[in-house]
């Protein structure tokens, strides 16, 4: 078996989420020197939450010329992810990444400049590495689509531009055409709320529910169940609310999962359907997509915090918290 073959089984493996597998098949591709495959064990790691690994496997692979790895190393050292936060070197590798040819690392360098990350803020050069990567993208037949999803929502926010909403979704309707998720979903939400487009609530969840069934696309899932609870699209219906939070807990989807806890603990559970026991699972469930990317979902932890708080007596958290790894059950018989 040849290191091309063992490589694209690896990355296949890894796309699947069968991490030990594709370490194995990655490992043998890297004896056989195809450096590609360093990177790819370090975003094995990196998903795993093991950073000083991750860091490690991409400064290989970047000092072999990849180029990929060169923007994931400024992506660690952008968050702090197994080495000091240092805003600089960031900069340094997006840059160099983009200098050969990564649009990717170009919609990196235009966040910096939209949020003023490590840099004085300025929505002109954000949108000029924004059409730059996009040229790239271009190139590439949109085999990624960063660099427009980027200059849509800049169109859809009015940084640097003259807000314009349908601009935006245009934009957003080309990225979809070229299989974005993130593209089909704000398609969806504008369609949701009428921006850029005469308001069509059954197309948008038409949207919604194919990217949350045949997809699995969390946000969809979450935003279905806000719909179903919500009193401003006149569909109210909160048991449906209820069925897709537990679809999105399904899924792992975070936010679903701490909803989920919250009304399974509050007294309006019944409304929903649900039962004060799926709090329990939702919280484990919580607990081991979180453990390794503390610093990643900090503000989703926060979140928890106050649920800790909030329900502080009805619940034995430190038993919780302390075996979230030994519970299988994705919901009670």
């Amino acid at each position: 078996m040849n290191k091309d073959i063992n490589y694209e089984i690896g990355k296949k493996l890894a796309y699947k989420g069968n991490y030990k597998k594709a370490v194995d098949y990655l490992l043998d591709s890297m004896i056989q020197g195809n450096f590609d495959a360093a990177n790819d064990m370090g975003v094995v790691f990196e998903r795993k939450g093991k950073y000083d690994d991750a860091f490690e496997m991409y400064e290989l692979a970047a000092s072999c010329g990849s180029v990929i790895a060169m923007h994931n190393l400024g992506n660690l050292y952008e968050h702090g992810f197994g080495v000091k936060q240092n805003l600089i070197y960031a900069k340094r590798y997006y840059e160099e990444a983009a200098r050969r040819g990564c649009s990717v690392a170009y919609k990196k360098l235009a966040k910096l400049y939209l949020y003023g990350i490590g840099v004085e803020k300025d929505y002109k050069k954000s949108n000029a590495y924004l059409k730059k990567g996009l040229t790239i993208e271009k190139k590439n037949k949109f085999s990624d689509t960063d660099c427009l999803n980027g200059l849509a929502w800049n169109y859809y926010k009015g940084f640097g531009v003259k807000q314009n909403y349908k601009k935006a979704l245009k934009l957003w309707k080309k990225t979809a055409k070229h299989g974005d998720l993130n593209g089909l979903y704000n398609v969806a939400t504008c369609y949701l709320y009428g921006e850029g487009v005469k308001q069509n609530i059954n197309k948008a969840i038409a949207l919604l529910v194919d990217l949350a069934c045949t997809h699995g696309y969390g946000y969809a899932i979450g935003t279905l169940a806000d719909i179903y609870e919500s009193d401003e699209f006149k569909m109210k219906n909160l048991s449906e609310c209820g069925r897709w939070l537990l679809e999105g807990a399904n899924k792992s989807e975070l936010h679903c999962l701490l909803k989920l806890a919250r009304i399974c603990l509050s007294e309006r559970r019944d409304e929903y359907k649900l039962k004060k026991d799926y709090s329990k699972l939702a919280i484990r469930d919580f607990l081991r997509e979180v453990n390794g990317h503390e610093q990643e979902y900090d503000s989703e932890l926060n979140e928890y915090k106050q649920l800790k708080e909030e329900y502080s007596a009805s619940l034995d958290w430190d038993y919780l918290e302390t075996i979230p790894e030994t519970i299988e059950e994705k919901e009670p018989n």
